[in-house]
């Protein structure tokens, strides 16, 4: 008999489908959270919507108690973002026969925050976390490992491969347009370059955000502006394949999220600061591996473009690196394997962390 499991959600975005569609394979899962609704009735899980209503900086949905308390599930997933009091509560004080699991949980600088953290990872049953990083800050917090499994956060590629038989001209940035990214210092570093690299290497960005507008008035500054590209969002997995496929790089300097799984999916190198915010994404990379990890200067920034843009083999093997790591390590099939694990109760041979040193 299938078991039955509830995920316990913030706001369903379109790459976490892939996986609730996968792990419904397994389980009959109910997905509960407080945005738009993304799938058909026949997809793999079912979503139930509760409409969210703001608290001052915090969220609460109405009907979340009762959902958990009525629904006789075998396991409860919370996503434990804080600000969203009704799950941080429903874990807390909604005591019930199911297995109580955590997922999501880091650490920060925030000691209170850390705290409830700590607490709630004690009291769970079993634990997932996004990342070995994430998963070791809490073994050292005094979390006992048996109570811990890694579901590597990751993106869905249909095909994971590399194109070989296209020209690759472009430094690519896809993503929501948000200014820690800094993408402004990619623009001052490709124009500080330009005269340095092959006159058919475009920068381009695909993406909508609040930080888009200043960043194209910058790019106008620039000698030749055909030379840098901006294209509206995507989440068309053609079109994304496409620009991947003319990538020599991408790149996002300030943060390190998704974007960085999306790339090594599609076999291209990524090159982002050492020291981006990154939610564990960037446990994935390794320097002159598949990546290239660089100093928080632009300085660095354009010899990493360089080192990309002017040696082709370089790029090549980072590239296909990139698409092994992928395959071996974050498919949406090994972050499933995580959560069943933890529903599961299944052993665990313990964690690898990659190292980040540039060497």
């Amino acid at each position: 008999m299938r078991k039955t499991l509830l995920i316990c959600y913030t706001k369903l975005a379109h790459y976490r489908v892939p996986v609730f569609e996968r792990l419904g394979l397994y389980y009959d899962l109910w997905v509960v959270h407080s945005g738009k609704q993304l799938t058909p009735g026949d997809a793999g899980f079912k979503e139930i919507i509760l409409p969210g209503t703001r608290i001052g900086p915090f969220f609460y949905q109405p009907g979340l108690w009762s959902l958990i308390r009525d629904g006789k599930f075998d396991a409860v997933i919370f996503f434990l973002d804080l600000a969203w009091l009704s799950i941080s509560l429903s874990f807390f004080l909604n005591r019930g026969a199911y297995k109580r699991i955590t997922w999501g949980l880091w650490r920060t600088g925030l000691r209170i925050a850390n705290y409830v953290r700590l607490r709630a990872a004690l009291h769970a049953d079993a634990n997932v976390f996004y990342s070995e990083g994430a998963a070791a800050d809490f073994i050292n917090f005094g979390v006992p490992a048996d109570k811990i499994w890694v579901a590597r956060n990751t993106v869905y590629v249909e095909r994971p491969e590399r194109a070989e038989e296209t020209l690759r001209d472009s430094l690519l940035f896809i993503g929501s347009f948000d200014y820690r990214k800094r993408n402004d210092m990619a623009v001052r570093a490709f124009y500080d370059i330009i005269g340095q690299l092959p006159p058919h290497i475009k920068l381009v960005f695909v993406g909508d955000g609040p930080a888009k507008r200043s960043t194209q008035l910058l790019a106008r500054n620039i000698d030749d502006p055909g030379r840098i590209e901006f294209h509206p969002g995507t989440t068309d997995p053609s079109l994304i394949r496409q620009f991947y496929s003319k990538a020599i790089a991408s790149f996002s300097f300030g943060q390190a999220g998704l974007s960085v799984l999306q790339s090594l999916g599609h076999g291209v190198p990524f090159i982002t600061c050492l020291d981006a915010i990154s939610g564990g994404e960037i446990e994935n990379l390794r320097h002159h591996y598949n990546a290239i990890l660089c100093g928080d200067d632009i300085n660095d920034l354009k010899n990493a473009f360089l080192k990309v843009c002017l040696s082709s083999d370089l790029a090549s093997k980072l590239g296909q690196n990139a698409l092994e790591h992928y395959k071996a390590l974050c498919t949406v099939d090994r972050m499933v394997a995580g959560f069943r694990g933890a529903i599961e109760s299944i052993p665990h041979s313990g964690f690898s962390l990659l190292s980040n040193k540039i060497k």
